[in-house]
């Protein structure tokens, strides 16, 4: 009796280890799959509030003041969803152009313009350029 007792206890082991060995595995990689699913969804969001704060910086050196309060929130947004390193050389030159704006050379603004986008690209695994410049086109008012 003692033997058919043992059988049936590690039948019952077995049994319970067989289904479990799956639910473990299966939790897991729906763990791994809401891990990605989440990262992917920030960097979509990341390569968006990129984009806006490079058009919006190109419209306000085209446009002048009148588009600042644009750049003012593509800053914002960049700021809440972007990289630390982006966020930081995107306020820098935010401040940078708030405080002394009409007195940086062209060279000091491709040289933020440079740092934010390559912040931008090192974010996004995107190989960084040696330089860049965002030209005015058009009269500023």
């Amino acid at each position: 009796m003692d033997d058919k007792i043992l059988v049936a206890g590690i039948a019952a082991c077995a049994a319970l280890l067989g289904s479990l060995i799956p639910q473990v595995f299966s939790f897991f990689k729906e763990r791994a799959e809401r891990s990605f699913a989440r990262q992917k969804e920030q960097r979509d969001i990341q390569v968006l509030v990129y984009e806006e704060l490079l058009l919006a910086l190109q419209d306000t050196m085209n446009n002048g003041n009148s588009s600042f309060p644009a750049f003012q929130k593509a800053i914002l947004k960049v700021s809440l969803h972007g990289d630390a390193n982006t966020s930081k050389v995107s306020l820098e030159y935010f401040d940078t152009l708030v405080k002394r704006g009409h007195e940086l050379k062209a060279e000091e603004h491709a040289n933020y313009q440079t740092n934010i986008l390559n912040a931008m690209k090192a974010q996004l695994s995107l190989p960084e350029v040696e330089r860049f410049e965002i030209i005015r086109f058009g009269a500023q008012k």
